[in-house]
């Protein structure tokens, strides 16, 4: 069948046009809603600003097909083959595109609102310019998207649980409440990002930039953020229980409110960060880094703070009872009115601290230096 066959058919009340062989056509413009055309070919073809509104086109192959401007509002492509074929500005809206092969997909500016790619593989997928991309209430749940470009795109509400996610750039990214649960996210660049409300929990960040991102009210339980860049981040009233934080860049982030709780943050860099009121019981902080730290009113009790710097660190009124100090840096730290019964502060370095009511019952001080410099007996 040729192209003129075709519309003729069509133009003629005919919608089913199943394992047609249109490779290389040119149906550019052309009119089909509704039609069928399962298993069909257009690899090559030109089909740009065609309407294939609500059409089937399950399994069709368009590799390296030219479908800029067309309208693919609710049309079916589960299985499609659309291997770096150009979807440039494309409406997607409510499409199926459950399973597509779609590696290499230019899909800049496409609009995919509510559009199902579960399963989909949009590996190295080409999607710039996604400020005018709808992507809000997607599925996209295992999707591969790996080093796709999602520069300031628009993801607020959509599903991408235990999606490929690793090398992609989400700089400036529009993700408040998406669900990420599960998520490969490692060496992705998160920079700038919104993901206020967003769902984190188990997903693999080792490594991604989240500079400067927005994760106010985020859920990252039990998280890998292992040598992640967080400088300059948004946290506060986050929930981060069991999350791991190793060796992360978490200058001058604000945590105040937030839930550590149990929260794994060896040599970690938390130097000028905001922890009030934060809950860091049971957290692991030894070796970590937070000289010039506020941490007022902060429960640490039970934490490792073992090694740890608190350089001038603020810890008014913060609740450190039972918690591990040997050999820490607390010189010019604020600890007025701070709990520390019980604490170990075996070999710390307490030197021009301030230690003005603050609680010490049962506190382990041996070998510690004190404010006066005088070493503890």
């Amino acid at each position: 069948m040729n192209v003129d066959e075709l519309r003729k058919q069509y133009a003629a009340g005919e919608r089913n046009f199943d394992q047609v062989n249109l490779n290389g056509a040119d149906l550019s413009s052309a009119s089909l809603p509704d039609v069928n055309l399962q298993g069909s070919q257009f690899s090559n073809a030109n089909l740009r600003n065609i309407n294939l509104r609500n059409a089937d086109l399950s399994g069709a192959r368009l590799a390296d097909a030219d479908l800029r401007g067309a309208d693919l509002s609710g049309a079916i492509l589960q299985r499609a083959n659309l291997l770096a074929a150009s979807l440039v500005d494309v409406n997607l809206s409510g499409t199926d595109l459950r399973g597509a092969r779609m590696s290499g997909t230019d899909l800049s500016c496409a609009n995919l609102n509510d559009a199902d790619l579960s399963g989909a593989n949009l590996k190295g997928a080409k999607l710039r310019g996604l400020r005018l991309t709808k992507l809000s209430g997607a599925n996209l749940v295992e999707a591969n998207l790996k080093g796709a470009n999602l520069q300031a795109a628009n993801l607020s509400d959509v599903n991408l649980v235990s999606a490929n996610l690793s090398d992609v750039d989400l700089g400036g990214a529009e993700l408040r409440d998406a669900d990420l649960s599960g998520t490969d996210l490692r060496n992705a660049v998160l920079r700038g990002a919104d993901l206020r409300g967003a769902r984190l929990s188990h997903a693999e960040l080792k490594g991604a930039d989240l500079s400067s991102a927005n994760l106010k009210g985020a859920n990252l339980i039990s998280a890998s953020l292992t040598s992640a860049n967080l400088a300059d981040a948004e946290l506060s009233d986050a929930v981060l229980v069991s999350t791991n934080l190793s060796e992360a860049n978490l200058q001058r982030i604000d945590l105040n409110g937030a839930n550590l709780v149990e929260a794994d943050l060896r040599d970690a860099d938390l130097s000028d960060a905001s922890l009030i009121s934060a809950d860091l019981n049971g957290a692991n902080l030894n070796g970590a880094e937070l000289s010039r730290a506020f941490l007022i009113n902060a429960d640490l009790v039970s934490a490792n703070l073992q090694n740890a710097n608190l350089i001038s660190a603020s810890l008014f009124r913060a609740n450190l009872s039972g918690v591990d100090l040997r050999n820490s840096n607390l010189s010019y730290a604020n600890l007025s009115g701070t709990s520390l019964p019980g604490a170990d502060l075996t070999g710390a370095n307490l030197t021009e601290a301030n230690l003005k009511g603050a609680d010490l019952r049962g506190a382990n001080l041996k070998g510690a230096t004190m404010p006066d410099g005088s070493i503890h007996d």
